[in-house]
């Protein structure tokens, strides 16, 4: 049994597995820099609903998202041998209370299938998308694939590859566009996260100073834990980028929403980014007169 949504962009299991994907970086990298605990026990079921709904759709392009998804969050922690030894604690107590049913769709990421053919004919589709774009190397237009499969073919299915999907609708050139969009969208949010990093730093610099001045001290220390904020919706906003190239593996997203989301963040948050950097210097300059 597979676990379908309510709506009908969302009612394949696999649609279902990528929306609930999409919360979890957030969830992760917001919830230890969170200091109050009715925001914590606001992000905390949502976390939890998320990763139910990943793993009772049965979607293996969820459940390959979300190892791609732990293993860039333990590898950006500072903590890495205590978060791994959580890791394992947990998964040793959840993973024999899973129906089988899960665990043998899980196994035949790797293995054989238990029942169906969605392997072979994810392969299948693999090799006609090669072929459409080896004879349409300029593209075939918008979602304009199954038909051109079809004339090709006789085969109807879409890609269920992100980046057969854009190589195949849009070009070589869209696919080249694509590729620079995420890499720019990358080197802001990465050169963003380096900025409230430092500037964070010069605050606390800031705080050793003028220890003395309580009052001061108060007021820097909330403009710490806001760039920690921010700093860790930066991250979350990296994490979820590496979510949805690690979906697009097995499936396609260009045209949803998921894609403008990404790119109004990567293009905000060096703005915000750029305000922070004024703020920081106004309270450096005022704390070298007291």
């Amino acid at each position: 049994m597979r676990l379908h949504g309510a709506v009908p962009i969302y009612a394949h299991p696999n649609s279902l597995a990528g929306l609930a994907m999409g919360t979890l970086p957030f969830v992760l990298f917001l919830f230890p820099v969170i200091e109050r605990w009715r925001i914590k026990l606001l992000l905390l079921p949502l976390g939890v609903t998320a990763t139910v709904c990943v793993i009772y759709t049965g979607s293996r392009t969820g459940y390959v998202a979300l190892g791609v998804l732990l293993v860039f969050w333990w590898s950006q922690s500072r903590r890495k041998l205590r978060n791994l030894a959580i890791a394992a604690v947990v998964g040793v107590a959840v993973f024999p209370l899973l129906p089988d049913q899960y665990v043998e769709r899980f196994k035949s990421i790797g293995g054989h299938e238990a029942e169906g053919t969605s392997k072979e004919t994810r392969i299948q589709i693999l090799r006609d998308a090669w072929e459409v774009l080896l004879h349409n190397p300029i593209g075939v237009g918008i979602a304009s694939f199954p038909a051109v499969r079809i004339q090709m073919f006789n085969r109807k299915q879409d890609t269920h590859n992100l980046y057969l999907e854009v190589a195949t609708n849009l070009g070589i050139h869209g696919f080249a566009v694509f590729c620079y969009l995420i890499y720019a969208m990358f080197a802001a949010l990465v050169a963003v996260r380096k900025t409230l990093n430092h500037e964070r730093g010069r605050l606390v610099a800031v705080c050793r100073s003028v220890e003395g001045h309580a009052g001061y001290v108060k007021q820097v220390l909330r403009e710490i834990d806001d760039l920690r904020f921010l700093e860790a919706v930066t991250q979350s906003t990296i994490g979820f980028l590496v979510v949805r190239l690690a979906l697009g593996l097995f499936g396609m997203d260009l045209y949803e929403v998921y894609w403008w989301f990404a790119a109004g963040m990567a293009f905000c948050l060096p703005q915000i980014g750029l305000v922070i950097q004024r703020r920081v210097g106004k309270i450096v300059e005022s704390s070298a007169t007291i």
